[in-house]
This record gives C-alpha cells, sequence and structure tokens, in this order.
C-alpha cells in the first residue's frame, strides 16, 4: 500500500511540476510579445539592455522552441529554434569540405549532444 500511495505522489508531483513549467514557459513567451524582447539578446541574459548573467544554452533554447511548437505557436517556435541553430554552429567547426571536424569541448558538447537527442525524440526519428 505504501508503494501505491508513493507513486500516486510522485505522479501529482510531476504533473505540478510540468503544469509549472507549462506555465513559466508560456509567461516567457508573453512577455517576449508584449515586450518585443530579442530572442537571441534574451538568450544572452541582456534583457532590455540590462544584463542579468542569466544565459539561456542551446539546449534551453530548444526546449522553449518545442514547447512552443507543441503549443501551436510556431512564429514563436520558429524564433527560438533558429536561435538553436545558431548556438550550436557557433559551437562547431568544419573542415573546408563542410564536415564537422570537432565541437567545442565541455559543455557545449553536452548541449549539441543533448539538442540531437531531443531533435530524435521530438520528431520519433531515430538517425
Amino acid at each position: 500500500m505504501k508503494a501505491v500511495a508513493a507513486t500516486t505522489t510522485a505522479t501529482r508531483n510531476s504533473s505540478h511540476t510540468t503544469k509549472t513549467l507549462s506555465s513559466t514557459l508560456a509567461f516567457i513567451f508573453r512577455l517576449q510579445e508584449v515586450y518585443r524582447l530579442n530572442v537571441t539578446e534574451f538568450s544572452n541574459g541582456n534583457i532590455m539592455g540590462l544584463q542579468t548573467g542569466a544565459e539561456l544554452n542551446a539546449k534551453d533554447t530548444f526546449y522553449l522552441g518545442r514547447f512552443a511548437a507543441t503549443n501551436d505557436d510556431p512564429e514563436v517556435a520558429l524564433r527560438w529554434l533558429e536561435e538553436t541553430v545558431l548556438q550550436v554552429a557557433a559551437a562547431t567547426k568544419t573542415d573546408e569540405n563542410g564536415t564537422v571536424v570537432e565541437v567545442a569541448p565541455g559543455p557545449r558538447q553536452n548541449q549539441v549532444e543533448q539538442v540531437g537527442r531531443g531533435r530524435r525524440d521530438c520528431n520519433g526519428i531515430k538517425k
């Protein structure tokens, strides 16, 4: 019986967390719309000229874009996903043939891998 109660509580907490996250993301999109925030500036932590020090990485911008897409907001999704592509491209080095030869080491490597996994999960396609 305790196991069932624990599972029910975990499910309830997970549902609450999901609702909170969804509300937060919807609020971010609303702020972006009302104040016409530039996605690149926002992801760099610059909010209307105030440098906050809080930056969004490629994984963050990808999840924002995916959330917008799944909530029928294609224009917002496109802006965030374009920022994701720009961030990944900035962290990627290619040779003269366009072949990827290196992705910046450290946290960026993990971001690129996460974006790739998220993309497969989002589309249901494995490459």
